[in-house]
Order: C-alpha cells, then sequence, then structure tokens
C-alpha cells in the first residue's frame, strides 16, 4: 500500500482553503451548467426553423443556379463578406458575442450591362449566407457547450441570441447580475417582465442565494414578489 502524503500545517491549510473553494463555487458552476443547457435545449425548435428556412432558400436558388454561369456575374465580388456584426450579452453569467449581421461589402455594377435578374440572385445569396454563418456559429457554440467548454462556447456561440430574442434567459440574467451588485431597485422591472413572461423562472430565485448569485432572503422575497405583482 502506499503511502499517505503528508503535509505540513501550511501545506494543509492551504488543501483545506483550496477544497473550501471548490465546495464554494461548485453550487455555481452546477446552477450555469443546468441553465445553459436549458438554453440549449429552448434554442432547438428555434434552429430547426432556421434551418428550414435556410432550405427554402436554397432551393429557391436551385430554381435559376444555372444563370450564375454567365460571364457578365461576377458573384466573388458581388458577395464579398465586409464583416460581421455582434454585441455582447450575458448568459448565465457567460460572456457570449451575439451575432447581429453579416454585412458585405458595396458592389458597383451597371444595371444596362447585366442580367436583369442580377439584383435578385444577389440579394438571395447573400440571405444565405448569412444564414448559413449564423447556423455555423450556432453549431459550433453547442459543440462547445457539451464538452463543457465555455472558452470556446464563448467565442462561437455568435447566433444564439439573435436566433431566440424571444428566450427570457438573456434579461432573467441580467437582472441577477444587477441584483447580486447591489443595483436591486434597478432589477426589479426586469424581474417583473421575465415572470409576466415566464412565471416558472420565479421558482429559480430561492436557489440562486445557495450559490452565491444573490446576497440574502430579504433581496429573494423582493424579486419573488414581482411574481405575484406586489
Amino acid at each position: 500500500m502506499a503511502d499517505k502524503p503528508k503535509f505540513n500545517k501550511t501545506a494543509l491549510k492551504q488543501q483545506r482553503d483550496a477544497l473550501a473553494k471548490y465546495q464554494k463555487f461548485l453550487p455555481i458552476l452546477q446552477l450555469k451548467k443546468m441553465q445553459l443547457q436549458l438554453v440549449l435545449r429552448q434554442l432547438e425548435p428555434v434552429v430547426e426553423a432556421k434551418r428550414q428556412e435556410m432550405r427554402q432558400v436554397a432551393e429557391g436558388v436551385r430554381g435559376w443556379a444555372a444563370l450564375l454561369s454567365d460571364p457578365t456575374v461576377d458573384l466573388p465580388r458581388l458577395l464579398q463578406v465586409a464583416e460581421v456584426l455582434t454585441e455582447r450579452d450575458n448568459i448565465a453569467g457567460v460572456e457570449v458575442p451575439e451575432f447581429r449581421q453579416v454585412v458585405f461589402a458595396p458592389a458597383e455594377y451597371s444595371f444596362f450591362a447585366t442580367p436583369a435578374w442580377q439584383d435578385q440572385a444577389v440579394e438571395e445569396l447573400r440571405r444565405l449566407v448569412g444564414l448559413q454563418r449564423a447556423y455555423n456559429h450556432m453549431n459550433a457554440g453547442d459543440v462547445a457547450m457539451e464538452k463543457q467548454d465555455f472558452a470556446a462556447a464563448e467565442r462561437e456561440y455568435e447566433a444564439a441570441a439573435k436566433l431566440a430574442p424571444e428566450i427570457v434567459e438573456l434579461p432573467f440574467w441580467h437582472a441577477v447580475t444587477l441584483a447580486g451588485s447591489g443595483r436591486v431597485e434597478e432589477s426589479l422591472p426586469i424581474f417583473r417582465q421575465v415572470f409576466e413572461k415566464e412565471p416558472k423562472w420565479a421558482e429559480l430565485v430561492p436557489r440562486l442565494v445557495k450559490a452565491g448569485l444573490l446576497p440574502d432572503e430579504k433581496v429573494v422575497e423582493r424579486i419573488v414578489s414581482q411574481a405575484k405583482g406586489k
């Protein structure tokens, strides 16, 4: 049998302090994981709708795709992406880039020297490019979350909030952050709006004290009262 590791008093104290930190933050991490998984489940039907939309656009393009072989149409220049616009948001305590839109480089061309159908073709193809980019980022974010690689998810999960702006997860955690930082009054109207849309979120609030995200039960009572319209 291997000898047990031996520590002096200083090393033993360091180990005990580390264990106390792990035990303190583990519930918080578990709660964040649960909420992130909830977001993923809520996004599944929304993502499927976007996939269907992308398939419909692709089907629409397929009908006249042969016309794109016209030598007068310079597709690479017309579909050149200038930038992808994002904003930062907070989902369950994780800073996430929020996809906004794909910006294409301006492309000037003569209306007389190009086919009449080119404008519609460019519009549909640009729409398809935007949908594909959004889906790619969403898929990469899902994979990262499954692996619990939050750093990768932060880089890749760009499409989530854009694809599902109706999910109350985003303002809920914004309000939790405000209340946890002492800005309770500022958080209450946001909590009220969240609870009006989805009352079940109020059931999660009491658990946030133990997780270290809210200061005490008095704050919890004030927040939960918003669900009761008081």
